[in-house]
């Protein structure tokens, strides 16, 4: 019959494992969580450098792009080798996130930057300077199906310049919203004066017939325009 010491002695042995479990499945926690972040910081750097080699292919490159250190670049191969002989040691090793992971992850943000600053100036390169009160002007001139296109078309490029390209359709978009724009804008930035003065009185339903002179009838015509007027009576 077991003595008490023995039950003692089986439940200090049960503690024991017990508490070994514990610490094991809190160092299987911190490795998880060291994994985690590893994957995070390695998925960041990547899309820095995809969106790189994207603006390479256009010959666009940043003024200068940073470089990881000889210190950052050796510390990868090792904890590889360290994971391969005992994970429990790079779950307990503290210093992982300030030594590899915090780097990395400064590392990546400076390449986004970099490629970001070279994305947003290749995006502003060659578009003409248009203001948003030349629009409204233009729109109730009679010209708002121009001006909506003129507008859809600069949006698209507002929303492509805040992010890096991810992919060649995103040069492939920003081409053709670019040249919508140049398309839209030479078509409005012809408009001769007196067509433009009639067009404002006709928005305001202030136009005459015979404020419709020959040379501003032929150009409405032109444009496919002059479908687009109505007669009423005052």
């Amino acid at each position: 019959m077991p003595t008490l010491l023995d039950r003692s002695k089986t439940l200090q042995e049960l503690a024991n494992r017990l508490i070994d479990a514990d610490a094991q499945k809190r160092r299987f926690e911190r490795l998880r969580t060291r994994k985690g972040q590893l994957r995070g910081a390695r998925d960041e750097l990547e899309a820095a450098r995809k969106a790189l080699r994207l603006l390479a292919t256009r010959g666009i490159a940043p003024t200068s792009v940073p470089r990881a250190s000889a210190a950052l670049r050796g510390k990868a191969p090792i904890v590889r080798a360290q994971l391969a002989a005992d994970w429990r040691a790079v779950a307990d090793d503290q210093s992982l996130k300030s030594n590899l992971i915090d780097p990395v992850t400064e590392l990546a943000s400076k390449l986004r930057k970099a490629a970001l600053e070279a994305w947003e100036a290749h995006v502003d390169a060659g578009q003409p300077p248009i203001r948003d009160a030349i629009i409204t002007a233009l729109s109730s001139a009679g010209f708002r199906r121009q001006c909506e296109r003129l507008q859809e078309a600069r949006a698209g490029i507002a929303s492509l310049r805040r992010s890096c390209p991810t992919s060649l359709a995103d040069f492939e978009r920003l081409d053709a919203l670019k040249a919508d724009v140049q398309q839209v804008w030479g078509e409005l930035d012809d408009v001769p004066q007196d067509v433009a003065n009639f067009l404002r009185k006709a928005a305001r339903r202030e136009a005459a017939i015979a404020d419709l002179t020959p040379g501003i009838r032929a150009w409405l015509d032109d444009r496919g325009m002059l479908g687009q007027l109505r007669v009423g009576l005052g």
